[in-house]
């Protein structure tokens, strides 16, 4: 077995990304759980790399230092496979970085795939809103589907499904902006387009803004919950291509965002109180019952 950064013999993942991951998400972490041991630690340390990445630059206040010295020790380490003593990164993170860029060649993830993302992670420090659907598009390309296809890679899956993974990966982040509007105002973000807005004659998307037009409100986030399940809807396409013991998991995930999406719909003003997310008896329960239907078909 190729040693990326683990600290057992049995392929578990190690101690760092568990924890990362877990810290992270309850649906993609308590979904993961069911891939088997060996996948599961492919899927942690690539978690645990964007992750990492991501919580720079979503931190209050955001902490661009931090994340431009991440940005330029994964270049140095994919380029010559060694961290230059001046980056002065944590041994957590360094252990990071040296676990992805090994997964990164063991699965021979593409260099354009990790740039976008990490694009996208940087527009994050600067970009406030986006205006058309064609912007949003093009930062979640780097945002989310290069993940899904990086998931592809590590379980080996045919090419013929990198579309629908990357369906899959803007379905889900699209719904994470549906459930997050009031964090993401916090860091003073708008996801959802301008010109999506326009058409409910939403000026933008506060709280005083939903109370004032609530009829509008409701029905922008029953537009835009249509949206999600035209895209998610397509993306199961490719569950074809998932070998048995990745249908779970991948399904089981995918059901809890259909869930969130639908719960969020039902009463939107209710994404100013609670974020909505299922518990991890909800996504054990939903693993248990896609597991007798896979188990039938």
């Amino acid at each position: 077995m190729i040693n990326i950064g683990y600290t057992n013999k049995r392929g578990m993942p190690s101690a760092e990304s568990t924890k990362i991951f877990k810290a992270a998400s309850t649906t993609y972490f308590t979904s993961s759980l069911f891939f088997p041991s060996r996948i599961q630690e492919k899927i942690f340390t690539l978690y645990a790399f964007v992750r990492v990445a991501d919580n720079y630059v979503d931190s209050i206040p955001q902490n661009a230092e931090g994340f431009y010295r991440f940005r330029a020790a994964y270049y140095a380490y994919v380029t010559s496979q060694a961290l230059p003593a001046d980056f002065s990164l944590d041994p957590t993170t360094q252990s990071i970085i040296k676990n992805f860029v090994t997964l990164q060649n063991l699965h021979s993830f593409k260099q354009v795939w990790v740039d976008a993302f990490l694009k996208a992670m940087e527009l994050d420090l600067y970009k406030a809103q986006y205006h058309t659907m064609a912007e949003l598009k093009s930062y979640m390309y780097g945002s989310a589907e290069v993940i899904g296809l990086m998931i592809c890679a590590c379980l080996g899956i045919d090419t013929k499904a990198y579309p629908t993974a990357r369906l899959l990966g803007r379905a889900m982040q699209y719904a994470n902006f549906l459930r997050d509007v009031a964090e993401d105002i916090t860091l003073g973000r708008q996801y959802i387009p301008d010109e999506v807005l326009h058409v409910y004659g939403l000026p933008e998307l506060s709280y005083k803004t939903a109370e004032e037009q609530p009829t509008a409100f409701a029905a922008l986030y029953r537009n835009e919950g249509s949206r999600y399940h035209h895209w998610n809807s397509a993306a199961q396409n490719g569950f074809v291509f998932l070998p048995l013991y990745a249908r779970i998991p991948v399904a089981t995930a995918t059901h809890m965002y259909t869930w969130t999406v639908q719960t969020i719909c039902r009463n939107p003003l209710f994404v100013f109180k609670k974020k909505i997310k299922p518990t991890k008896l909800q996504v054990v329960q939903a693993a248990i019952t896609e597991w007798f239907i896979t188990r039938v078909a």
